[in-house]
Order: C-alpha cells, then sequence, then structure tokens
C-alpha cells in the first residue's frame, strides 16, 4: 500500500504539536508495516528552511520525499476551496493521503483514500485567537474534510463531540486515536537536569508552543 503523509508542518519555525506528531508518526508507521511504501510530502519552501527537515526525514528507512513545486500560499486556498492544482504525477499513484491538519486537504484523485487528523477545533471555539487567513484556511480545509474523508482521526473524544456538534461529519467516520509521549524518549536523568540547568522549586514544565490559546498564565496562577 502507497501512503503519502502531508508533512509541511515539519518546515514551520515553531513545529508544534504537530510537528511532534508527525515525528513519532512516520517511523511508527514504517515499524508498524514494512510492506508501506511511505511518501512524505511537502509544499516548496526556502531552502535555508527546508534543508534541515529534509535530512531529517530523508533519515528515515523506507521513506520518500516529493515535493509539490508551488508554494503554501498557492496551494492552501487552491486546494482547500477548489480542489487544484492536482498532486504531481508521482503522487497520484499513491493508495491513499493523510492531511495531518485541516490547514489544507489535498486534492485526491480517482481510488485515492482521504484521512484527515484533526487535532482540535480551536479555531472554531476561540477564533480570536487566530490570524484571519489562517481562520479562514482552517475552516475551507475542515468543510473539505468533512466532504472528502473517509476517516477523521482526533485525539479525543472531547474533539470527536466538538465535531459533531459543529459540522455535518459523520460519527462512523470519526475515529478516536489518543496521543500519548514517546516512550524511549521519555526516559531520562530529571534530578541530573534540573540540577545542572538550576530549575528552582515547585515549576511547571511545558512543552507546547508559547501562544496566547495555551493559556499558561492561568495554569500557572
Amino acid at each position: 500500500m502507497r501512503v503519502g503523509v502531508h508533512v509541511d508542518q515539519l518546515f514551520s519555525r515553531a513545529p508544534g504539536g504537530i510537528g511532534t506528531y508527525l515525528r513519532e508518526l512516520l517511523p511508527a508507521l514504517a515499524e508498524a508495516d514494512p510492506s508501506l511504501e511511505l511518501v512524505a510530502f511537502h509544499a516548496r519552501f526556502p531552502g535555508a528552511v527546508a534543508e534541515p527537515r529534509l535530512r531529517e526525514l530523508r533519515g528515515l528507512r523506507g521513506l520518500r520525499v516529493e515535493e509539490v513545486p508551488a508554494g503554501i500560499r498557492v496551494l492552501y486556498p487552491g486546494w482547500n476551496l477548489l480542489g487544484r492544482p492536482p498532486l504531481p504525477e508521482p503522487l497520484r499513484a499513491l493508495d491513499l493521503v493523510h492531511a495531518t491538519n485541516p490547514a489544507a486537504i489535498a486534492p485526491t484523485g480517482r481510488g485515492q483514500g482521504l484521512v484527515v487528523t484533526v487535532h482540535d477545533l480551536a479555531f472554531l471555539r476561540f477564533p480570536g485567537l487566530f490570524p484571519r487567513a489562517w481562520r479562514a484556511l482552517y475552516r475551507t480545509g475542515l468543510r473539505a474534510a468533512v466532504r472528502r474523508a473517509q476517516a477523521i482521526i482526533v485525539p479525543s473524544r472531547h474533539t470527536a463531540e466538538d465535531l459533531l456538534e459543529r459540522t455535518r461529519a459523520r460519527a462512523e467516520r470519526i475515529h478516536i486515536v489518543p496521543l500519548a509521549a514517546s516512550v524511549e524518549r521519555g526516559a531520562g536523568e530529571p534530578e541530573r537536569v534540573l540540577e545542572r540547568l538550576k530549575v528552582p522549586r515547585p515549576y511547571v514544565l511545558f512543552v507546547g508552543t508559547l501562544e496566547p490559546r495555551k493559556n499558561l498564565v492561568r495554569l500557572v496562577r
């Protein structure tokens, strides 16, 4: 089976939670089923941004990397609203396309399946926390996902309920797949790290992106 995974988030200056999701998902898929032909595809990004991420991707055994020859300003609105431009020739042989967030839903051809991961609906629940352009992309992408995807993956029952309440998604197409920390990378010596960094106690460890919607001030208070 040939599976394409959209990995643009890895090219962001702050890849965030979706970047971590991709870093864990790709090697896990390769290990779970060695017969899979995995293709990581991405929009065109400036070389200085792209090269470190491409090295990371190409280091994964059995993974092929393909570039879609256009930038996100062309691809994302076109994909979500018009279903164009189509994926380039090397990607048209894919059996399944996985959009790992609803900002951009790549067009699929005849016989190609589509899976979309929706991590949350914060852009609908708290629209003021998102730039207008990204809010529009998420909204149009979510509509495309609900209309076209054979399966929508969510990390929690809360997000599943949000989808059912706020969209026309069909319950039988929603699959709850909880997220978890990597067991291997989680092992360490916390006391030595705390001592080396001179971290005062008590402390709060936060590993997400620093942005208002994370509500860290309220958490600390």
